[in-house]
């Protein structure tokens, strides 16, 4: 599976352009995800210097990305041939990111219950779902 993580109200308060304090469900999410074999996207609006500080961040809470802002390597290794320019847009079979109505209907003026609550919702989703498709499997052995 593969799991797109934003960063500013995810995976630490949105503060930015410093970083917030962590939400320590979230960080252990991506690297359960991680060590499971799925494929952890960072997906974020930081650039240059900001987005350094962001991998940084993650990488002293153990958190690994096989791709920053760009699709994951099952994605690339199957489409490249079809489209050999990359897409802005980065596919994920789940986004967590703080800016939808989920988590705007649940947040309540408690960001961090909303971050739980979403990531209750996403461990669900992966358990449900994970096996049915795991990133080793073709599309023809999900059917």
């Amino acid at each position: 599976m593969i799991v797109a993580f934003d960063f500013d109200g995810v995976l630490c308060e949105d503060r930015f352009p410093e970083i917030g304090r962590e939400y320590p469900d979230a960080v252990g999410l991506a690297r359960r995800l991680s060590a499971e074999g799925h494929e952890v996207i960072l997906w974020t609006s930081r650039s240059g210097r900001r987005l350094v500080e962001a991998l940084e961040w993650c990488d002293r809470r153990g958190i690994g990305f096989c791709a920053v802002n760009d699709n994951a390597p099952s994605n690339k290794a199957r489409w490249s041939a079809e489209y050999p320019d990359p897409p802005r847009k980065v596919y994920a079979d789940l986004y967590l990111e703080d800016h939808c109505p989920f988590f705007q209907h649940y947040a309540e003026g408690d960001p961090e219950r909303a971050v739980r609550r979403m990531v209750d919702k996403a461990v669900q989703y992966v358990e449900r779902y994970g096996e049915i498709w795991d990133v080793k499997e073709t599309d023809d052995e999900r059917l």
